[in-house]
């Protein structure tokens, strides 16, 4: 009776606690193009921000299929590691504005239209 209600409170808990673990984050991005800024849908799912585009098609976003080891640079300016890593997989390095006025650095690439976070790439290539 006392025990029942505890452990039915009890599940309910965590079966409340999992759905809202396994809640993918979503914000809009701002993605300054050459007449202003655009909004950009992101989302988080396994804690990587990338476009909602990226998220539908898993099986051509190349933050699911395999990329190139990262090359190691040993030049005399260091510059950004993750952009370079992005270019290096035929990306572009562009930055997003989130609304609280961050910025973050994403790799585009254009052959379906992906962002991506790009430490996460490098993290991966590595």
């Amino acid at each position: 009776c006392y025990w029942t209600a505890i452990m039915r409170l009890h599940v309910i808990f965590l079966f409340t606690s999992f759905i809202l673990a396994s809640a993918v984050s979503a914000e809009e991005f701002l993605y300054y193009m050459n007449d202003g800024y655009k909004p950009v849908n992101m989302v988080k799912p396994d804690g990587v921000w990338i476009n909602q585009k990226c998220a539908d098609s898993k099986s051509d976003c190349p933050l699911y299929l395999t990329l190139p080891k990262a090359k190691e640079y040993r030049g005399k300016l260091a510059g950004n590691e993750a952009a370079r890593y992005c270019h290096q997989v035929n990306g572009n390095s562009v930055i997003l504005k989130d609304k609280n006025g961050g910025y973050y650095d994403f790799c585009h690439f254009e052959n379906g239209d992906y962002l991506i976070d790009s430490w996460i790439l490098v993290l991966k290539g590595r």
